[in-house]
This record gives C-alpha cells, sequence and structure tokens, in this order.
C-alpha cells in the first residue's frame, strides 16, 4: 500500500489576480494648425477608447503597468492626443475569455486566425 503525501494531493491554484482598465482617447483638432506659440488650442475629440486586462495585485499597480507599457511603447500624453483610464474593474474568470456575442462577431482571417473587432490586449509582466 502506497502512502500519499501532502505534495501527491491536488492542491487548489489561486488564478493570479487581475484587472480591466477601459480608457478614453482624445484628439485636439485646434493643434493641427497650432504654429507651437502661446498657448494650445483646445478643440478636444474624444476618439474611442481601448481595453486592457492587466495582471496585477492591486487597482494602482494595474494602472502604473499600463502607463509603464505606454511609455515604453513612446506614447505619451500631449498636447495633441492624450488617453487616460476612465475606469477600472477587477476581473473574474478567464480575461481572454469571451461573450457569446463577441465570439458571433469574430470573423477568421486569411490565415486561419480568429479575429475580434474588440480592442483588447493582455499586458504580462515579460
Amino acid at each position: 500500500m502506497k502512502t500519499l503525501s501532502l505534495s501527491d494531493l491536488a492542491t487548489p491554484i489561486c488564478p493570479p489576480l487581475w484587472f480591466q482598465l477601459d480608457t478614453q482617447y482624445r484628439e485636439n483638432y485646434g493643434a493641427h494648425c497650432w504654429d507651437g506659440t502661446g498657448d494650445c488650442p483646445q478643440h478636444w475629440k474624444f476618439k474611442g477608447g481601448s481595453t486592457y486586462f492587466i495582471h496585477a495585485d492591486s487597482a494602482e499597480e494595474a494602472e502604473q503597468k499600463w502607463a509603464d507599457g505606454r511609455a515604453a511603447k513612446g506614447f505619451k500624453n500631449n498636447e495633441y492626443h492624450t488617453e487616460h483610464v476612465i475606469d477600472i474593474q477587477e476581473g473574474k474568470g478567464d480575461p481572454r475569455a469571451m461573450s457569446a456575442e463577441e465570439a458571433e462577431q469574430c470573423e477568421v482571417t486569411a490565415d486561419g486566425k480568429p479575429y475580434n473587432p474588440a480592442n483588447r490586449e493582455m499586458l504580462n509582466d515579460n
């Protein structure tokens, strides 16, 4: 008869904590004709936004990781365009899982990979 040790028993593994960040992107139409002197004309237009899923231990850490990721890609807010976090929610379940409605909207690209029109990005610690 084999004796089981604690390491032989299945232990529940907690999924990593993640947050959903929704952002708002704005473009300043007044800046297109600005010559760079004086105050920049202000004519902001809301242009949409994005949804990001970020592994983090807190909402504050998730927002900081989002900001750091944007900075690493060379994006920063200025007189011409901005992107700000407008909502943060703690995630539940698999962040990559789609609802039935989203799955219906998916298309398959020429290379056979699924394409989802929802703008989603998962930022990892890598």
